[in-house]
C-alpha cells in the first residue's frame, strides 16, 4: 500500500506544465549569484552554529568529569542534542571541506547495518582502553569510535549513568575527549569553509581556471547534488528501514539516536537544512520564468514532509520507539517519505533541467 501510495503521489504530483527538453540554459550571473547566497546565507552561517554547539557541548563535558553530578550529565546531554541538530543542518555537505581527513565519517559514523561500531564503542568501555581518552590516540581509531553515534551511546546507552560518579571516571574521560574531537573538527569545517580561498571562495569563483569548479553551473551542481542525495538518505537509510512494512514489523532501533530520542529531532533538521539551502537560492529569480513554479512546488514538498515529522515529534511525550508503537505516528512517518520522494524527483531531473544542468553523477545510484 505504501509503495502504491508513493507511486499515485509521483503522478499527480508532477502534471505540472509540460516542457520541451531543450531548454535554454540560465543566465550564467543568475546562477553566480545563487552559488554566492549559498555559501555566504546558509553554509557558512550553519557551520559556524555547528562549531559554537560544538564548543558549548567540549565545555560542559570537561566540567562533568572535573566534578561529576547529575545536574552536570543532564547539561552535557542537553549540550548534545544541540550538536546533533547543528551537524544535521549540514549534514547534507559530503564534499569540500568535509572529505578530508575522513572528517566527516569521523563525525558521522552512518549506516552501520552489522552494529560493528556499538561492538567497537562498547569493547573500548569494557576494557577501559585509555588511548581512546587522549584525542591524538582516538583519532588513530576506528571512526565508528570517534563521532556523535559514539558519544550517543556514551551518553545515553547502557551504564550513562556512571559518569555522575567517580566509579564512571573513564566514560566521562572517554566522551570528554570525543567531544574534543568534535569541536576540532567543526572548527576545521567551518575554516575550510569561510577563510579566504577557502571552499566557499572557490565555489563562488567557478571558471576555466577553477581547480574544481570550471563552470558556476557545476558549482550549482554540487549543491544540487548535495541536497537530492542527502534527502534520499533521510527517506531510505533513516525512516524507512525502522518503519518497514508494518506496525507490527517496525524496528525503531534500526534509525540513528534512538537512545538519546533525538532521531526525529536529526531527521527534521536534515529537512530544515536542505530547505534553507535551497531557499538561499532564491531560486524563484534564477529560474526561467514559465519554470519558477518549480521552486514554490519544491518549498511545498519539503514544507509537507517537515510538517508531517513535526506532529509526530508533538504528537506526545513519547520515545521514537514510542512513536511506532501507535498507528497513528506510525502513517505520520510513513507519509513523510511521500513527499519526500516528491522533493527527490523535482531535485534529480526537474529543476536541473529548468536550470540548463545535468543532474550528473548521484553516490546513491551507485556507479
Amino acid at each position: 500500500m505504501r509503495k502504491l501510495a508513493i507511486v499515485l503521489l509521483t503522478t499527480f504530483t508532477f502534471c505540472g506544465p509540460v516542457h520541451a527538453d531543450t531548454q535554454a540554459p540560465v543566465p550564467t550571473d543568475a546562477l553566480k549569484k545563487s552559488v554566492a547566497m549559498a555559501v555566504d546565507q546558509f553554509v557558512i552561517p550553519a557551520y559556524e552554529q555547528f562549531k559554537e554547539a560544538a564548543q558549548v557541548q567540549n565545555d560542559t563535558y570537561a566540567r562533568l568529569c572535573a566534578a561529576p553530578s547529575e545536574e552536570g550529565l543532564v547539561a552535557v546531554q542537553n549540550s548534545f542534542a544541540e550538536v546533533v541538530k547543528t551537524f544535521s543542518r549540514i549534514e547534507a555537505f559530503r564534499f569540500g571541506p568535509a572529505r578530508d581527513d575522513n572528517r566527516f565519517e569521523r563525525l558521522l559514523f552512518w549506516p552501520d547495518p552489522r552494529g560493528r561500531g556499538l561492538q567497537q564503542v562498547q569493547a573500548l568501555l569494557l576494557e577501559q582502553d585509555e588511548s581512546a581518552t587522549r584525542l591524538d590516540t582516538l583519532q588513530q581509531k576506528s571512526v565508528a569510535v570517534q563521532g556523535l553515534l559514539a558519544l550517543d551511546f556514551v551518553l545515553f546507552g547502557t551504564g550513562y549513568e556512571a559518569q555522575t560518579t567517580p566509579e564512571g571516571a573513564f566514560r566521562c574521560r572517554y566522551g570528554a575527549t570525543m567531544a574534543q574531537s568534535v569541536q576540532q573538527l567543526s572548527n576545521a569545517l567551518y575554516d575550510g569553509w569561510q577563510k579566504p580561498g577557502g571552499y566557499g571562495d572557490l565555489m563562488k569563483s567557478a571558471g576555466p581556471d577553477d581547480v574544481r569548479y570550471k563552470t558556476t553551473g557545476e558549482a550549482m551542481q554540487e549543491f544540487l547534488r548535495a541536497a537530492r542525495e542527502q534527502l534520499q538518505i533521510l527517506r531510505d537509510t533513516k525512516l524507512m528501514p525502522p518503519l518497514q512494512e508494518s506496525l507490527d514489523t517496525a524496528k525503531p532501533k534500526l534509525a540513528p539516536f534512538w537512545r538519546s530520542d533525538l532521531t526525529l529531532l536529526s531527521i527534521i533538521s536534515n529537512v530544515e537544512g536542505v530547505a534553507d539551502l535551497i531557499d538561499s537560492w532564491s531560486l524563484e529569480n534564477a529560474l526561467p520564468a514559465d519554470r519558477r513554479y518549480l521552486a514554490e512546488q519544491l518549498a511545498l514538498e519539503l514544507n509537507t514532509a517537515r510538517d508531517a515529522l513535526q506532529q509526530t515529534e508533538m504528537s506526545a511525550d513519547r520515545t521514537f520507539e514510542g512513536h511506532l508503537s501507535t498507528q497513528e505516528d506510525y502513517d505520520r512517518l510513513t507519509y513523510a517519505s511521500l513527499p519526500l520522494t516528491g522533493a527527490i524527483k523535482l531535485l534529480t531531473s526537474d529543476v536541473p533541467a529548468a536550470l540548463g544542468l545535468i543532474a550528473g553523477f548521484n553516490a546513491m545510484d551507485g556507479d
